[in-house]
């Protein structure tokens, strides 16, 4: 029996039912030797505790195999920004359950348990690009009554509009009432490899990939300024390869339909990313709001959410019915 009580806890605990733990020799040794670490206690009940969790989702009469997979999925998927509890859940089933399981699916269940552990539900990319010129950044000017409807007017005027994208701001907050878990950045630093690695680090922890439309972002970049919009697209791309892309990556366009795009030929390196967004099936777009139109407004709202939040949930869901 090893110092380390916890893998000790998490095996007897994996493989024996609650109901006859006590009944095990090496249990009731390892109980005996530490009774008198506090630490050991808080220990046991919180894996006697998960353990409870596992059992009453997993050891219910008449599951297949597939079933109880299933099963072990929709139980994790459940521990919303619970990480130590679902973590320790994990560990059980997988000291206890996934052994019965076929190998196909414990390779499944380990594949989704990296999704499942996935912080970000999305990431929104945007650009704040502008036109040469003085005044507001355009995109706040055309969606300003939908911005102030969403964030509310003081946000609208007593932030700097020049170099803001509030439409971007204003659908993170639309999506975010929905509980759904968004990365959003809006303080980009050119030419800082700090803020790469952090883009790339959201990137590769996020479950969905949205992009915010704009023409501006597929012109060739002024003073050799890194286009971050197109370096997040690629991290993407790379990433979700293959026939899931369309369950993956996202597109909301600043637009009112997709004649604004035609005729239109982008800067040459940004040619796939631009087929890419022309090829997506039925993005949402946005009309301009530059008049206040309150039927027009609550109907974008509801675009979006409509749009997006059960895209951005079926991601993770979907591996639910996936389990072989």
């Amino acid at each position: 029996m090893s110092r380390n009580y916890r893998d000790d806890l998490i095996r007897l605990f994996g493989v024996h039912p609650r109901a006859t733990i006590e009944t095990i020799p090496e249990f009731r040794q390892l109980s005996d030797r530490f009774a008198k670490e506090p630490i050991f206690q808080a220990e046991l009940n919180r894996i006697n505790f998960a353990k409870n969790r596992v059992e009453s989702a997993l050891d219910a009469d008449g599951l297949t195999q597939r079933e109880m997979v299933q099963c072990a999925i929709r139980l994790l998927l459940a521990f919303q920004g619970e990480k130590e509890e679902r973590g320790l859940c994990h560990e059980l089933i997988v000291a206890g359950y996934a052994p019965r399981w076929t190998e196909p699916q414990r390779l499944f269940f380990d594949t989704a348990w990296q999704t499942i552990k996935l912080e970000y539900d999305y990431f929104l990319s945007f650009t704040s690009r502008r036109p040469n010129g003085p005044g507001d950044n355009p995109v706040n000017t055309y969606y300003k009554h939908f911005i102030n409807a969403v964030l509310g007017r003081p946000a609208f005027r007593n932030t700097n509009r020049q170099t803001t994208n509030l439409l971007a701001a204003t659908i993170h907050s639309v999506l975010s009432s929905s509980s759904v878990k968004g990365f959003f950045f809006p303080d980009l630093q050119y030419d800082n490899a700090s803020t790469e690695q952090k883009l790339k680090e959201a990137c590769d922890n996020c479950v969905v990939f949205i992009q915010l439309i704009q023409m501006i972002m597929f012109d060739r970049p002024t003073n050799g300024r890194k286009n971050y919009c197109h370096f997040e697209w690629d991290l993407i791309r790379r990433r979700f390869a293959g026939p899931d892309d369309e369950n993956h990556v996202l597109f909301v366009v600043a637009a009112g339909d997709r004649t604004v795009f035609q005729p239109y030929i982008p800067y040459i390196d940004y040619k796939h990313w631009y087929d890419h967004f022309l090829q997506h099936k039925d993005p949402p777009y946005l009309a301009e709001t530059p008049l206040y139109d309150g039927k027009k407004i609550e109907a974008m709202r509801q675009r979006l959410k409509e749009s997006l939040v059960p895209k951005i949930r079926a991601a993770r869901l979907s591996l639910i019915d996936a389990v072989p």
